[in-house]
């Protein structure tokens, strides 16, 4: 006897906005990717040569900065999302994150978040602040704003 098996497909709807250049974003994001393209050439990439550099909005009115930093022994080395998250929840661990931009020296490229920094934004939005919007690169010189990391990163690992 044949048994077929009744498969449900199903779809996720993620929802971003796209921005053709910097020059449309509102306000608050043009300060903010201008804090992390100002220290974009602080990234300490010898091996890769592709420099990333994010800046994270407080709700305590400061900003916080990171670049990404490789190291010899690889994977020793941090992402900037990474760098700027770990910084800013250590030093102000009762802030709620605001936004978080992200630049690198790739130009017209996309360059969204890796998977290792989507899991640290994921546990700071659900153990920590609370949803954040984040702004990153998208390919010729359009720019991508998710509301959380969960239209970014659906079916994160949670405990």
């Amino acid at each position: 006897m044949l048994y077929l098996l009744v498969m449900e497909e199903k779809n996720i709807h993620i929802k971003y906005r796209e921005f053709n250049s910097k020059a449309e974003l509102p306000e608050f994001w043009q300060i903010l990717l201008r804090e992390a393209e100002d220290i974009l050439d602080h990234a300490y990439a010898p091996y890769s040569n592709f420099h990333v550099a994010a800046a994270i909005k407080l709700n305590n009115g400061k900003t916080i900065t990171g670049t990404n930093q490789e190291n010899s022994a690889y994977p020793s080395g941090l992402c900037a999302e990474r760098t700027a998250i770990f910084h800013a929840l250590s030093a102000f661990p009762d802030a709620k994150i605001e936004g978080i931009a992200i630049t690198t020296s790739a130009k017209d490229k996309l360059c969204a978040p890796c998977g290792g920094c989507r899991q640290v934004l994921v546990d700071a939005e659900l153990n920590r602040t609370g949803p954040f919007p984040i702004l990153f690169p998208g390919e010729n010189g359009h720019w991508l704003l998710f509301d959380c990391i969960h239209d970014l990163f659906p079916f994160s690992f949670k405990l």
